[in-house]
């Protein structure tokens, strides 16, 4: 297997994903309008990643970006390269690259900056990637400092 590269993405790339990947790998209703990616990317609040074989972008993510912090708004694999654990190994340098970000301060901050910017956030949905601990233990805790933001 060729050496797979993590890479920020131009808007041009954006773009070009957005017209093909985008469409079939989320559904029609959690596609926000493309202008409004490049807008907020053209302010500096919006970045993406893309994990990159030979040229072509394998995995790519999308995130929204309030000074240090991140927030996830999209993360893909390409069709015919999932199940190979590329998701896994993009992750893992997504990791590294964002790896001063505060993930709780981020929400709040990313959910008043996007609100501040005149855009929204329809849904939430995250997932707790871990080896251990059991998670059960926490998750009231988990719940209750959600909430709160």
């Amino acid at each position: 297997m060729s050496e797979l590269k993590m890479e920020k993405l131009s808007k041009q790339q954006v773009k070009e994903l957005y017209e093909t990947n985008m469409q079939t790998d989320f559904p029609a209703d959690e596609i926000k309008p493309l202008e409004m990616l490049l807008k907020a990317m053209d302010k500096g609040n919006y970045d993406a990643l893309g994990l990159v074989e030979e040229g072509k972008i394998r995995a790519y993510a999308f995130f929204f970006k309030v000074d240090k912090d991140y927030l996830f708004d999209y993360l893909a694999v390409s069709g015919g390269k999932r199940n190979q654990g590329l998701g896994t190994q993009f992750l893992e340098q997504i990791r590294a690259y964002y790896k001063n970000a505060d993930s709780i301060m981020l929400l709040k901050h990313v959910y008043d900056k996007v609100q501040a910017e005149g855009y929204w956030i329809n849904n939430l949905d995250s997932n707790i990637i871990a080896q251990a601990p059991k998670m059960m233990p926490y998750i009231p805790k988990m719940k209750e400092v959600l909430a709160s933001v």
